[in-house]
């Protein structure tokens, strides 16, 4: 509003002083134009005054200075941090649960007798597991070898399931024909299909031929004959499945050593509970054996 007024007196005295006429007529007029002016003057002088205030106002308070408060007498004070508590706290010990695919400890005991007038080998193993897992599809391979060391005949048996703490036995079906004075005989466990912490093949992963049916051979012997030894005994099944088919392998043992070995497949059914007679004839053993042990599986 201060500035239209000052604006008006400006204007008003230049109309003035264009309109000027007689001496008189400009005594009176330079007499409102002084009067004018300092109107003009104190109008200027009121309005850099509120041009002062309106500066003042608008500047930003100053903040006021804060007084740090003195601890209480019942204030802890804050711990002192340190490398050794930014350091983080160590993981929890873990104790890792036994792997179901952890190595079955497998040992092999094993033995051969070659049979010349037949031109034949009885050769069978003992896998024993002593480890703390089930091994499953067990692949046992059995080489014969010459004087010089070389392999002249090699064939590879499959056991079904050799469970934690027991013993599983395994004998080729042939092996030696027609191989002229075998030296020596080497057994492997060349494969393990899988291993578990269960207590039956059904516990093992993979593909099996095998049902996993457990049959007990009750009372396995050795029978000389005039025309070749046999073994024969009886098969039981303690389960509530039909056994169709039993694989029967046995190791034949003198004076407590392995000697030889057989294995064959009884196609007689056996019904849950029950028990049926087994017959191995002419085997290829011939010798002066005390004992047949024999384990068998559906």
């Amino acid at each position: 509003m201060n500035f239209v007024r000052v604006a008006a007196v400006c204007i008003v005295t230049a109309v003035l002083v264009a309109s000027c006429g007689s001496s008189e007529d400009t005594a009176d007029l330079e007499d409102r134009i002084s009067k004018l002016e300092d109107e003009n003057a104190e109008l200027r002088a009121q309005l850099q005054e509120a041009e002062s205030d309106d500066a003042m106002e608008s500047a930003p308070d100053e903040p006021e200075p804060t007084i740090a408060e003195e601890p209480s007498e019942n204030t802890q004070p804050a711990p002192e941090v340190t490398e050794a508590t930014m350091a983080e706290d160590p993981p929890p010990e873990t104790t890792e649960p036994e792997s179901e695919n952890a190595d079955a400890d497998l040992a092999i005991e094993f033995g051969f007798t070659p049979n010349a007038d037949r031109g034949v080998v009885s050769a069978g193993a003992i896998v024993t597991n002593s480890g703390a897992v089930s091994a499953c599809g067990v692949e046992v391979q059995f080489t014969l070898l010459d004087s010089a060391g070389t392999p002249v005949d090699t064939t590879t048996e499959s056991v079904a399931f050799v469970p934690a703490g027991a013993s599983v036995n395994v004998a080729p079906t042939q092996i030696g024909y027609e191989v002229a004075d075998p030296a020596e005989l080497t057994v492997t466990v060349v494969k393990v299909e899988d291993t578990t912490s269960g207590a039956s093949l059904d516990d093992c992963d993979g593909f099996y031929f095998w049902e996993g049916i457990n049959v007990d051979v009750v009372n396995p012997a050795l029978v000389p004959g005039d025309f070749g030894s046999s073994i024969t005994g009886q098969l039981s099944n303690a389960t509530e499945s039909l056994v169709e088919t039993s694989y029967i392998n046995c190791v034949i043992l003198a004076g407590g050593q392995i000697v030889g070995g057989e294995s064959t497949a009884s196609l007689d059914p056996i019904s849950p509970g029950g028990t049926i007679a087994f017959d191995m004839s002419f085997i290829t053993y011939e010798g002066n054996a005390d004992e047949v042990r024999c384990t068998a599986v559906a």
